[in-house]
């Protein structure tokens, strides 16, 4: 019985010494190209141009005017909100602002304005007064002469001006000089109430400090005149 020889790609038998001798011929060729492949160098890295660049982690970007704006329109809106419950409870029958404020710990100078204004507009002067002495005293550097100028420019603005001129003569005791912006809303507070002859008082005092009145005010003081009509 015959057997048939397989036949390779090329025609030769398996079995044959020249199909060993062709596909040794064909293993070595493959040896000497992987060899020079292997001894050319490395290529470079490849270049990122500018745009593919990989950057480094963002950090988080400063507040845009947009953000700043939002911001500072939630903290008003809480501001308001803490404002309006502080003056609902003050107009409840029987509520005390030196317990409240007491209760509170402290209070910024605009919250403190504004219940002092609230106070005035409702008659409780001495209560205004009494809260900005227990204001004051919770620390030394509120005995200063910007708050004394802002809360007596406020009760001279509610036409209380005997009991801004507590506060004036206090300054005055503690060796606040009095500002002219002091000096003009108690001359003009006195004259709002047609006490002419203390607001020329004031005046005279005012030059006497060294401070420069206006104009029209040392005309008045000349003449020995003081009123205006105004008033």
């Amino acid at each position: 019985m015959s057997t048939l020889a397989a036949k390779g790609t090329s025609g030769a038998s398996i079995a044959s010494p020249s199909f060993f001798k062709q596909r040794g011929r064909l293993f070595s060729s493959h040896l000497s190209i992987r060899s020079r492949i292997s001894s050319l160098p490395n290529p470079p890295p490849r270049l990122l141009s500018r745009g593919n660049r990989r950057q480094p982690p963002a950090t988080e970007p400063p507040l845009d005017d947009e953000r700043r704006n939002r911001t500072f329109l939630v903290d008003a809106f809480h501001q308001r909100r803490s404002l309006k419950v502080l003056l609902d409870e003050l107009s409840r029958s029987g509520s005390c602002p030196l317990r409240i404020l007491a209760r509170d710990g402290d209070w910024p100078f605009e919250k403190l304005r504004v219940v002092i204004a609230f106070l005035a507009d409702t008659g409780r002067i001495t209560e205004a007064l009494q809260i900005f002495y227990q204001w004051k005293g919770m620390e030394k550097s509120r005995a200063s002469a910007i708050n004394y100028s802002k809360i007596i420019t406020l009760l001279c603005e509610k036409d209380l001006i005997d009991k801004a001129m507590l506060l004036f003569q206090e300054m005055e005791k503690l060796e606040f000089t009095p500002s002219v912006a002091i000096y003009n809303a108690v001359i003009h507070g006195f004259a709002r109430i047609k006490e002419f002859n203390k607001s020329k008082t004031l005046l005279c005092k005012m030059v006497e400090d060294g401070l420069s009145p206006i104009p029209d005010y040392l005309q008045h003081i000349d003449s020995g005149v003081f009123s205006w009509s105004t008033y």
